[in-house]
């Protein structure tokens, strides 16, 4: 069991992490060619970019916003099953540094198109 903003960070990682499979599938088949990946590279990079402001159509954040409940006790359900507590793990130790991770920062990191525009900028020379 874990708190909320993990859980929406899970669900968030869940949704890049499906986006970065079928890119991963599409670049592997015997179809692509080196022309294709320019195409290809700026879907994906639009594709991540939209997740920021809407969650993947019938991904986990879709699912998560829709379907789980906030029970008495503030806790988070899924289908029945407690998902999110408010309880925090730990309460005595640790003091002076926070286990919560801001799933809002995360969710607005620019690294990965950073990423995804410097290592696919070296193939641009040869695509065109």
């Amino acid at each position: 069991m874990s708190s909320k903003q993990n859980v929406q960070l899970l669900a968030f990682l869940a949704d890049v992490l499906f986006v970065f499979s079928r890119f991963q599938q599409k670049l592997q088949k015997d179809s692509t060619t080196l022309v294709d990946m320019q195409m290809r590279v700026s879907k994906v990079q639009t594709q991540v970019t939209a997740l920021k402001d809407t969650p993947l159509t019938g991904g986990w954040q879709e699912t998560l916003s829709k379907q789980s409940v906030e029970g008495e006790d503030e806790d988070t359900y899924l289908k029945g099953i407690k998902l999110a507590s408010f309880v925090r793990r730990r309460e005595k130790h640790h003091l002076f540094v926070s286990d919560k991770r801001d799933f809002a920062a995360v969710r607005n990191e620019d690294t990965l198109q950073e990423f995804l525009c410097q290592r696919f900028s070296i193939d641009e020379v040869v695509t065109s």
